[in-house]
């Protein structure tokens, strides 16, 4: 069992997570004071109860409300809503008071959301409570009966139960069935929500067999259908049928479930929510859990460090701001650039270069398909840049500053989508740059002194950076580490056998890009290089 860290500061919001990020917040006070409980947690996706969930009493939402709570999530990073409806419905009884009165609440629960404009409404299966094949059929009809009663655009998410006593949809398989139920004009506007702490106890092993358990559900239920996932932790063993949630890392399931989940490719475009317990300091509790996954998505970096770039650009990333993707976005660097260089022949050596540089970046995302489209993680472009170095020289235990060379490069950009770093307001990406640089010596020490040489060079690293939104356009500011080589080979500018020229810059890199609605559509631009 993995124990997590003592809670620390709540950082602000990241600049982008892969996918929505959040959890169950309160709405006392009015549910447009979701906005500043989902900003003290750095959530970027959250799910809310519309009304008191233990309560039958009924409510509509006035326009005056739905206004002052959308201006109140639009002050915030969140970009995914949900709602989680009452616990006291049950569309699957028997009792035909029952049934009624909970058909009643589900269609109010329906209008609420669409007033309020929330993306989804997770709702649990009912209790068949005399057979299970009734029960599964009259939860179907009174869902088929409600979503053509309340027409808009909220989608329902049946969520994946425990299965203690005689509730419903605890297997892939009845799940199935019951979504079979539903009529085509129906069944298009309902999904699955998978709870991580449901799944367990229900006794499908997230620890022990992880590929086994997605490739069921994959099978049976379809991943397309996954519209929400709930991240929880579990205080009963697997197979308990006890819905009994713990914090992340801290319970049963221990914390390698969740990073697979966070490092999952089929699952990085699709919204996570926490429902983990709230102890005596919610914001603490909440923003520690998520500073927790975010670190677990930072650490996939390190696969895609250790192999190919390109296999991660078939994991297609819903971020909801394909528009601005879609364009192109130009980056401007100005740093210093220092490096070492190994070359044939006599005399002192080339012990490095330190001057400065200064490079212009444009690219655009790959795979972009328009506005609300998915699009695959990575970038592509062209660069140029252009530096000017003083050459340090030694020989004989001695150092000293003599000649120059100067560059000018044309080289092609690939980029990977970056990621949350841990608690830190950043994110990190993967970039590398091939193309020719066409390199001037000065001074006598220089192979190609005297003379132009057309040098093949390879770069690569990491790019750490944030954004901050401005209007209606976005400004990403960044720190890059850069590493790179040039071949040196004989020609009649380089009378050398072979050789190599490499460099390492530190650049500050500025970029601009579209953000829509402000708040949207920009990936940072600043580069770690690792070569």
């Amino acid at each position: 069992m993995v124990t997590t860290a003592s809670p620390e500061p709540v950082a602000p919001p990241p600049a982008e997570d892969r996918a929505p990020l959040g959890a169950h917040v309160s709405i006392a006070g009015g549910t447009w004071e979701a906005g500043p409980r989902c900003a003290e947690i750095a959530a970027t996706g959250a799910q809310l109860f519309t009304k008191q969930a233990n309560r039958w009493a009924e409510r509509e939402v006035t326009p005056e409300e739905a206004a002052r709570f959308r201006a109140a999530m639009a002050a915030t990073s969140v970009r995914w809503l949900c709602a989680h409806d009452s616990y006291l419905i049950n569309l699957a009884s028997p009792d035909p008071a029952l049934r009624a009165r909970s058909l009643d609440s589900f269609r109010a629960e329906l209008r609420r959301c669409h007033a309020l404009g929330l993306d989804a409404l997770v709702s649990h299966p009912g209790n068949f409570m005399d057979e299970r094949a009734s029960g599964v059929a009259r939860n179907a009809d009174a869902i088929t009966e409600a979503l053509e009663a309340e027409p808009g655009p909220t989608r329902l998410l049946m969520e994946l139960t425990a299965g203690q006593g005689t509730v419903l949809g605890s297997t892939f398989e009845e799940m199935a069935e019951l979504l079979a139920r539903l009529p085509a004009h129906v069944a298009s506007r309902v999904g699955v929500c998978l709870d991580t702490a449901h799944v367990w106890a229900a006794g499908y092993d997230l620890v022990a067999d992880y590929d086994g358990v997605m490739a069921r559900l994959a099978d049976v239920l379809g991943l397309d259908r996954l519209g929400c996932l709930h991240l929880n932790d579990s205080k009963a063993k697997c197979g308990s049928h006890l819905d009994r949630h713990e914090l992340i890392g801290e319970g049963t399931l221990g914390a390698e479930p969740f990073r697979r989940v966070m490092t999952d490719a089929r699952l990085a475009a699709i919204p996570k929510v926490i429902e983990t317990p709230k102890g005596d300091d919610a914001a603490a509790n909440d923003g520690r859990m998520l500073r927790l996954l975010r670190g677990f998505a930072a650490g996939a970096l390190l696969a895609v460090v250790a192999g190919p770039v390109l296999p991660g650009a078939r994991a297609a990333a819903q971020d909801g701001a394909s528009q601005a993707d879609a364009g192109w976005r130009t980056s401007v660097e100005l740093g210093t650039l220092l490096g070492r260089a190994w070359l044939a022949g006599d005399g002192p050596e080339v012990r490095g270069a330190v001057g400065p540089q200064g490079s212009v970046q444009l690219d655009r995302a790959l795979g972009a398909r328009g506005a609300g489209a998915r699009t695959a993680p990575l970038h592509g472009g062209v660069t140029v840049r252009l530096a000017s170095q003083a050459l340090q020289l030694a020989a004989g235990g001695e150092r000293w500053t003599a000649g120059s060379r100067r560059e000018l490069a044309l080289l092609t950009t690939v980029g990977t989508r970056p990621l949350p770093v841990g608690a830190l307001p950043v994110r990190a990406a993967l970039e590398g740059h091939a193309g020719v640089t066409l390199a001037r010596g000065g001074g006598t020490l220089l192979p190609f002194r005297g003379a132009s040489a057309l040098l093949p060079t390879l770069e690569g690293g990491v790019v750490l950076g944030a954004r901050r939104p401005t209007g209606t356009r976005g400004i990403a500011l960044g720190v890059a580490l850069r590493a790179g080589a040039m071949r040196l080979a004989p020609s009649a500018a380089v009378p050398v056998s072979a050789g190599w020229v490499r460099h390492l810059s530190v650049s500050l890199r500025v970029a601009r890009g579209v953000a829509q609605g402000g708040t949207r559509g920009m990936r940072p631009s600043a580069v770690v290089a690792a070569s």
